[in-house]
């Protein structure tokens, strides 16, 4: 800012033809310069406030924000989580009645995924669902085996798979990513 008002000032003195002083133009840009001269001291910064800078400003924004939606993205995983583990907790066995095979393609590979689909009974009523993970391995959940449940009680169509915990990782992960994003902006 300095700088441009130094240049509009010196292009002033020029413009004027009539009563021009030479020495009046090398005093006035000797004042100038030592302004900016300090503002550029002022600038270089030192052990506790480093040099900052227009972009530096604009960069913390940046990662001030992405900081604040990594970590929102956080916690929204883990509360999912967190609430789902509140609201399901009756425990029951259920049977594995068969698995769903997936077929995917990953740089021309074929890989076959099974995602087992479970039958449970709650007050004469029996629900079907199908888990949300999947294994490599058919063996693993094999068909008319059990494996314990939790289901909501108000809504017994809502369970939750003992031993996998799906979001609650990713989210711990998302939310300390965004934290070391906030935490740098403030360095």
């Amino acid at each position: 800012m300095l700088v441009l008002l130094a240049v509009k000032k010196t292009r002033q003195i020029n413009k004027r033809s009539d009563f021009y002083d030479i020495n009046q133009h090398f005093s006035r840009r000797r004042v100038y310069s030592a302004v900016y001269r300090n503002y550029a001291d002022n600038c270089r910064g030192n052990i506790f406030f480093p040099p900052y800078r227009m972009g530096d400003a604009m960069s913390d924004v940046f990662f001030l924000v992405v900081g604040i939606i990594i970590s929102v993205i956080g916690l929204l995983l883990i509360m999912a989580k967190v609430t789902t583990y509140i609201k399901c907790n009756v425990p029951i066995n259920a049977t594995v009645v068969k698995l769903e095979i997936e077929y995917t393609f990953f740089r021309g590979v074929e890989h076959t995924h099974y995602r087992p689909v479970v039958r449970y009974v709650v007050d004469g009523k029996s629900y079907t669902e199908e888990a949300y993970f999947r294994t490599y391995r058919k063996m693993k959940y094999p068909i008319d085996s059990e494996m314990k449940i939790y289901y909501n009680p108000k809504n017994p169509e809502l369970i939750r798979f003992v031993g996998h915990p799906f979001p609650l990782p990713l989210g711990l992960v998302f939310l300390l990513i965004g934290a070391v994003l906030i935490w740098c902006c403030f360095l």
